[in-house]
């Protein structure tokens, strides 16, 4: 199980636009990730849920809860892969605790 917590690094900003969230970069870091990300609502829940550091078992109990998933194991892969996605594109980062 990995204990490691995330967090976004706050380089980003999510806006609405027509009618989908996006995640709009704050710097010049379009380039970087190649692309705007277009966000579902789990997604969304997530990237604003590790504006303060959590582990991916945290997020999973969130989630779950938020959208009454009764097998937080059953979200844990998708966040992972969320998570790591976001953290190659400079969005997320791993916070190392002192």
């Amino acid at each position: 199980m990995n204990y490691a917590k995330y967090k976004s690094n706050g380089n980003f900003v999510i806006s609405e636009v027509a009618g989908e969230t996006v995640i709009v970069p704050m710097t010049g870091s379009v380039a970087k990730m190649g692309k705007l990300i277009i966000l579902n609502s789990t997604s969304s829940f997530i990237v604003k849920y590790v504006a303060e550091p959590h582990t991916v078992a945290e997020i999973a109990k969130a989630l779950s809860t938020e959208y009454e998933v009764p097998d937080e194991g059953v979200l844990m892969a998708d966040i992972q892969e969320f998570i790591d996605h976001m953290v190659e594109r400079g969005l997320f980062s791993e916070v190392t605790e002192e």
